[in-house]
């Protein structure tokens, strides 16, 4: 009996804090690794006289900005640019002025709901993509 008191096993399960047996059997969802929703901060309905706003701005900028491509597309043809390039330089110009007056609506809307980086990353990046080929494609 003495033997079994000394043995290695039980000298080396008294060393070791083990933390109390779980009611989950490790299978399935569990409590402690869930994520829990941020409730703190209560998300308010946009109100329909801001969405109305802000697409009569979207709508007025998108006719700015076309004219404003076309301005470029002969700005560039005066520097002899190929018709061609000058004008996917003017429709790069386009897009990439729209996409970004866009991401200020949706920021300007809605800062919480919009304002996070799953929505403003693509369209940003969109953005920044048109308007780097607008500059390269404006070149001779």
């Amino acid at each position: 009996m003495e033997n079994d008191q000394n043995s290695p096993s039980n000298t080396a399960n008294d060393d070791l804090d083990l933390p109390p047996p779980s009611d989950d059997s490790g299978f399935g969802p569990s409590n402690s690794l869930t994520a829990q929703p941020d409730v703190s901060v209560p998300l308010e309905p946009i109100p329909i006289r801001d969405v109305a706003i802000v697409a009569v701005v979207l709508l007025v900028s998108t006719a700015v900005f076309f004219l404003l491509k076309r301005s470029f597309e002969l700005w560039c043809v005066g520097r002899r640019v190929a018709p061609d390039k000058a004008k996917l330089a003017g429709w790069c110009l386009f897009v990439g002025l729209l996409m970004l007056s866009f991401a200020t609506a949706l920021y300007i809307l809605s800062a919480e709901k919009f304002g996070v980086t799953v929505f403003m990353a693509p369209i940003l990046g969109a953005s920044i993509v048109a308007l780097v080929f607008a500059g390269i494609n404006s070149r001779r």
